[in-house]
Parts: structure tokens; C-alpha cells; sequence
């Protein structure tokens, strides 16, 4: 048989489905309780009063942000962009480099907990502030102030920094993390 035989004999059923009487008293329950729903008249949007334009007449007054004494004039503050920066020799972080993970937190919340020796490299172990565990070696970065890790020794971490003097350029400052096992014999 062929697909239109196999309908045809099944267009009669089909058609006796949707002419069959159904019960439909719980539809038209529901739409006369939809109905009976007390709808709540909102009050129109109110109207915006117009505010009045405003000149302003004082342009040709003295500045009110210029200093009173005139003959004290302060020379204005250079402003210091990448171009300038590149044409002055200076110490500056290398900013295109990829941030490490350590470096999201101030060196004083990182903790030292050990170090590990593998072929003659010696690893240090810092805890974090969200008790994470990491390994570092000489040369990785930590903290906010570009600090690169110069030495790891058993008791502590030597760690260079760079600060920002104010004029653009950077200076550098040694720190160091201590070892957790160390500043407890410290406090005995």
C-alpha cells in the first residue's frame, strides 16, 4: 500500500477525534475566574515640569580655580605618556609581559612554608591568602609591585621590587618573605 491509501483510511478517524464532544467545563472554569480578576487601573505617567535654559553670562570673569595672588604662577604639570617614556632612560617594569598568579596579592598577605630540592634547584613553597599552595622558583614574580624572586634560601625568599618614584620611572627596593618555621623560632 502507499503512503495516500495509509491516509485516507486514517482521515476518518482523525476527523472523529475532533468532532468527539469533550468535556471542556474545567477550561471554561478557568477563564470565568480569569475573567472575574479585578484588573488595577494605573494613574497616567505625571508630566515633568520644564526646566527653564540657563546662560551663563560670567565668561569674561576671573577664574574662580586661578590663584588670587597673580604673581605666583606655578608651572603646569608635564604630562608623561609611553612615547615620552620610551625616549627617557630609566628602570620601568616590562608591561606586555603575562602577570603571574602570585602577583594578585600584596607580598605581606604571601607566606613561606618550605622549599624543595630537585637536581640541584631549589624551590620555594608559598601559602597564599586563600590557602592555596604554590611552587616558585628564582625569577618568578609575586606581589603588586612587580617583585621578582632573586634567591631562595631554607628561612626566607629574597625578592627585588619595584616602586614607582612619581616622575614615571622606577627604583628598586630588596624585600623578602620569611619562612613560617623561622618567625615561629623568632617569637619563642
Amino acid at each position: 500500500m502507499s503512503l495516500s491509501k495509509y491516509f485516507t483510511l486514517l482521515l476518518p478517524f482523525m476527523l472523529s477525534a475532533c468532532l468527539q464532544d469533550w468535556d471542556r467545563t474545567d477550561l471554561e472554569q478557568r477563564v470565568d475566574a480569569v475573567k472575574k480578576i479585578k484588573t488595577i487601573r494605573l494613574d497616567p505617567i505625571p508630566d515633568f515640569p520644564q526646566f527653564e535654559s540657563y546662560s551663563y553670562t560670567a565668561a569674561s570673569a576671573r577664574d574662580p580655580f586661578e590663584s588670587l595672588n597673580q604673581n605666583k604662577k606655578s608651572d603646569p604639570v608635564p604630562i608623561v605618556d609611553d612615547v615620552m617614556l620610551n625616549n627617557i632612560n630609566c628602570l620601568r617594569p616590562d608591561r606586555h609581559r603575562n602577570k603571574e598568579s602570585l602577583e594578585n596579592f600584596p607580598l605581606d598577605s604571601l607566606k613561606m612554608v618550605g622549599t624543595l630540592e630537585e637536581n640541584q634547584t631549589t624551590w620555594g613553597l608559598i601559602l597564599d591568602p586563600d590557602g592555596l599552595i604554590y611552587r616558585i622558583q628564582v625569577n618568578n614574580y609575586l606581589g603588586e609591585n612587580f617583585g621578582k624572586i632573586v634567591a631562595i634560601n631554607a628561612n626566607r625568599i629574597d625578592v627585588r621590587e619595584m616602586h614607582n618614584n612619581g616622575s614615571g620611572c622606577y627604583i628598586e627596593r630588596e624585600a623578602s618573605i620569611a619562612s613560617v618555621a623561622s618567625a615561629l623560632q623568632k617569637k619563642r
